[in-house]
């Protein structure tokens, strides 16, 4: 599988870099291979049966029982409750590119993903991007009758996007109307709220953002 991965990961990028003259990145490139190898593992049942988050840090998780697993264990998501889901979303930039993506996984108590995006969002600062990641979020789960009703908790690992949502300052004046389409949506929905996670809980939504820093377009599965 990981052979398919790295082949399937550079000829994407290849494409990017012929089709739409976007720089191909190394960094980029190991984690989406990463990330790939890790939820084909655990969607199919094999290797260990640690979080997603944890297999994206540690690959040996894999290919590996879990009863062979004993090296010291990262920090793990922390599921919701049962019957809330929780959606991990993050932001990634590259100044020197001046380019920002925005990612994030929908999943329920068990861990089971039940939605994920990535996209590129042009050039824009951190604090931006992690704001527009947690609006995306909110239209993907305001759009999706399937989690109507549910408790859901919105996790970011950026204290400034979360302290902008929440606060009555806006915080950076060309968010107001993200900002303030954001909060309509967290009154309509009671239930939702918007909180801080640090960044070791936060891994996999780290890397769909960063899987479109140097690849535009948007992918929601």
């Amino acid at each position: 599988m990981l052979f398919y991965a790295v082949v399937w990961s550079i000829w994407e990028a290849r494409n990017h870099v012929v089709f739409k003259g976007v720089p191909a990145e190394k960094t980029a490139l190991v984690d989406l291979v990463r990330f790939r190898v890790a939820w084909w593992f655990q969607n199919h049942g094999k290797g260990s049966k640690e979080p997603i988050t944890v297999m994206v840090e540690n690959l040996e998780f894999c290919c590996l029982e879990e009863k062979l697993v004993k090296t010291r264990k990262p920090k793990k998501w922390i599921p919701p409750l049962d019957e809330a889901l929780k959606f991990n979303v993050d932001g990634s930039v590259r100044m020197e590119r001046g380019r920002a993506g925005i990612g994030g996984v929908l999943r329920d108590s068990k861990g089971v993903v039940l939605c994920s995006f990535s996209a590129s969002v042009g050039k824009v600062d951190a604090s931006t991007a992690e704001v527009m990641a947690i609006h995306k979020a909110c239209q993907l789960c305001g759009s999706k009758g399937e989690v109507a009703g549910r408790s859901i908790c919105f996790e970011s690992d950026s204290k400034t996007a979360v302290s902008w949502v929440e606060d009555g300052d806006f915080g950076n004046l060309a968010l107001v109307e993200v900002i303030y389409d954001i909060r309509s949506m967290l009154r309509l929905h009671s239930n939702w709220n918007v909180s801080f996670a640090s960044r070791d809980l936060n891994l996999l939504a780290n890397c769909l953002a960063k899987q479109r820093v140097f690849m535009e377009g948007e992918n929601v599965i």
